[in-house]
C-alpha cells in the first residue's frame, strides 16, 4: 500500500517507515490512537503540521506531510508529498484499499430536504446502512459527530472502510454543492441520485444560482445508470435537470410523474395523502406535515424501490416512519401551546414550514429566527420577508453569529421587515437566543403557535470560533414548565 502511494504521488521518505500494520488514517490529531497514521492538511484557517507532536504523542506511527521542515521522531515514519492537500482523498483510498468499490451509494442533493430524506431512506431499507449527513454520521449502529454535512475525503473513506468491515452494503449520503465543487466525493459511482429542490443559499460560495445549480448537477454525472436519477419536477431547477436526464424517475404534487402525490387532510399528528403510480392509486397516512415532506416521502419510495424492494411494501411501511430530530419537531407541553423547532435557515424552508403552520394553527403565529454569520448575507432580508408574510409577531434573534457582529446580522434581517413595511409593534429584536425563546413562549396564548427556526438538531451556538452548548428544544421545554 505505501509503495503504491510513494510511486503514485512521487512521495519521499523523510523518516524510516516501521514494519507494522497501521490501523487508521486521521486528519484530526485528537482522534489518533496507537498505530494510526496522521495526515497533515493545510486547512483554510489551521495548518495541520502544527499538530504533528500531538499526533505522535497519541500513538501515530506514520506521518504524511507537505513540508520538509517538520519534526522527525524515532520509530515514526514520515512521507513527504508535495501536493498533499490536493491528493489527500486519493491517499486515503489507497491506505484503506479502495473500500468505496465494495459499496453501493444513494446520493441526495438539493437545498432543502436532504436530511429528512436520508432518515426516511434509512428507515425504509431492510438492512443496516451507512448514513452520512447534517445530523450525524452513522455506520450501522455506530454514530459519529458530523462537523460537515458531507465529510472531508479522508474521514469519508475511513467511514467507508468501517462499513466494509461491518459487512454493510449501502451508503445513504447527503451530498452538498460544496462537496461536489471541492471534489470530496470524487471517484464515487452512485447507484441512485435524488434532487430535492434548489433555492437561494450558499451564494457567498457559488456567487450565482446558475453556478449553484451546476454544482448540484455534478452528482448526476456520477451515476452508474442515468435511469436511476430521481428528480423533483415541481422545482424549476429540477425541471431543468430533468431536461438533461429525461430517462429519470420523477416526483410531483402538481404534474404527471412517476409518482404524483396530493395531501387530502392534515393535523398535528400528520397527513393523509394520495399517491398515483401509473394506473394505481394509494391512500396512506404519513406522520409528517407539509407538501415538502410529502415530496420527501415520494422521493424515498422511488429511490428505495430502485434497490430492489417492492414499492407497494414500501408504501405500506410509510405510516411507521419516525420523526427526524429538529425537523418540524413538536415540543409537547402541558400548556397546550403549539411549539415547533425546525432547522429552516433559508427563505424557502421557512416558507414551507410557516405555510404549513398557518393551515394548522387556530391562533396567532409567533416566529423566532435569525441568520448565521459568515454565510450568504443576501438571504437574510429574504427570510424576514417570508416571516412577515405568515407571522403575527416576529422575534429576530442570534443564530450562530460566528465571526460577525451579532447586532449587524440582526439589522440585516430587520431590513427585510422594513422593506415590506411590517408594523414596528409586531416585531422585537432580542440578541440572546434564550431570552428570545422565553419571550415568544411567554407571549403565546393557548391557541397560538410558536416556531423556533434555524438550528433544529444543533446542540450549540457558534460565537467566534467557539461552540457553546445550546439546544432550542431544552430551552423551549424550560420555559414551557
Amino acid at each position: 500500500m505505501l509503495n503504491k502511494i510513494l510511486k503514485e504521488f512521487f512521495g519521499e521518505i523523510l523518516s524510516d517507515i516501521p514494519d507494522i500494520k497501521f490501523k487508521e488514517l486521521h486528519t484530526n490529531s485528537k482522534l489518533v490512537k496507537e498505530l494510526d497514521a496522521f495526515i497533515a492538511i493545510n486547512g483554510l484557517t489551521v495548518d495541520g503540521h502544527q499538530f504533528i507532536p500531538c499526533a505522535v504523542e497519541k500513538g501515530a506511527k506514520l506521518l504524511f506531510v507537505s513540508k520538509k521542515d517538520v519534526p522527525l521522531y524515532a520509530g515514526v515514519g514520515c512521507i513527504y508529498i508535495e501536493n498533499l492537500d490536493a491528493v489527500a482523498g486519493k491517499v486515503a483510498k489507497m491506505f484503506y484499499n479502495y473500500p468505496e468499490k465494495s459499496l453501493k451509494f444513494i446520493g441526495i442533493t438539493g437545498t432543502n430536504g436532504k436530511t429528512t430524506t436520508s432518515f426516511m431512506i434509512e428507515q425504509m431499507m431492510q438492512c443496516p446502512v451507512v448514513k452520512i449527513g447534517t445530523v450525524e454520521y452513522k455506520v450501522g449502529d455506530v454514530c459519529f459527530e458530523a462537523p460537515n454535512t458531507t465529510p472531508e475525503p479522508v474521514q469519508l473513506t475511513r467511514l467507508f472502510n468501517l462499513a466494509v468491515q461491518k459487512g454493510i452494503e449501502w451508503v445513504v449520503m447527503e451530498v452538498t454543492s460544496h462537496a461536489l465543487e471541492l471534489k470530496r466525493v470524487e471517484d464515487i459511482e452512485f447507484n441512485v441520485a435524488i434532487f430535492t429542490n434548489l433555492t437561494q443559499d450558499h451564494l457567498d460560495f457559488h456567487l450565482t444560482m446558475e453556478n449553484y445549480f451546476e454544482a448540484k448537477a455534478k452528482l448526476f454525472s456520477m451515476l452508474k445508470n442515468p435511469k436511476n436519477a430521481v428528480i423533483n419536477i415541481d422545482d424549476a431547477w429540477g425541471a431543468k435537470l430533468y431536461e438533461r436526464y429525461p430517462q429519470a424517475s420523477t416526483f410531483s404534487l402538481a404534474k404527471k410523474a412517476t409518482i404524483q402525490g396530493q395531501i387530502l387532510a392534515e393535523s398535528l399528528e400528520g397527513m393523509r395523502a394520495e399517491l398515483k403510480v401509473e394506473d394505481k392509486t394509494y391512500r396512506v397516512d404519513i406522520p409528517y406535515l407539509g407538501e415538502y415532506n410529502l415530496q420527501n416521502v415520494i422521493s424515498t419510495l422511488i429511490s428505495v424501490s430502485m434497490t430492489g424492494l417492492s414499492l407497494e411494501e414500501l408504501i405500506e411501511k410509510s405510516p411507521k416512519l419516525k420523526q427526524v430530530p429538529g425537523r418540524f419537531e413538536l415540543i409537547k407541553n402541558e400548556k397546550n401551546k403549539i411549539v415547533v423547532v425546525d432547522f429552516a435557515h433559508t427563505s424557502d424552508a421557512l416558507e414551507n414550514i410557516l405555510s404549513t403552520m398557518k393551515r394548522l394553527a387556530k391562533g396567532k403565529i409567533i416566529t423566532v429566527f435569525g441568520a448565521g454569520g459568515d454565510r450568504d448575507k443576501t438571504k437574510r432580508p429574504l427570510m424576514a420577508k417570508v416571516a412577515a408574510k405568515y407571522s403575527d409577531f416576529v422575534v429576530v434573534t442570534s443564530d450562530n453569529p460566528r465571526n460577525e457582529e451579532p447586532n449587524k446580522i440582526l439589522l440585516d434581517v430587520v431590513e427585510g421587515l422594513h422593506e415590506v413595511k411590517y408594523p414596528k409593534g409586531c416585531y422585537k429584536i432580542i440578541e440572546s437566543r434564550e431570552e428570545a425563546i422565553s419571550f415568544a413562549i411567554a407571549h403565546a396564548q393557548v391557541s397560538d403557535a410558536v416556531l423556533i427556526a434555524g438550528k433544529g438538531h444543533e446542540q450549540y451556538q457558534i460565537i467566534g470560533r467557539e461552540k457553546h452548548f445550546f439546544s432550542d428544544q431544552k430551552v423551549a421545554r424550560k420555559y414551557l414548565k
